[in-house]
């Protein structure tokens, strides 16, 4: 399935076998900051992604090299808004 919020933001698949693409439509903000959680709180991954596409942003993330267990994890996308 997709999770998709405010109509703006979708992450999917979900469930994933480690890389995940995140979308934003009517991105307005120059750079996205990317984290991922564990159920914990604990920081696992982080990258700062430039906006080079405009209002139609996209990028992939890639989590199989940190070898995570099956579970539930948390993403957070922020931007300078």
């Amino acid at each position: 399935s997709t999770i998709v919020v405010g109509e703006k933001l979708t992450i999917f698949p979900n469930p994933s076998n480690g890389q995940l693409n995140i979308n934003i439509e009517n991105a307005k903000d120059s750079k996205y900051d990317i984290e991922v959680f564990d159920v914990f709180g604990k920081l696992i991954y982080k990258d700062e992604v430039a906006n080079n596409m405009g209002s139609m942003f996209k990028t992939q993330i890639d989590l199989n090299n940190l070898e995570l267990s099956n579970g539930l994890y948390l993403i957070n996308v922020n931007s300078e808004n």
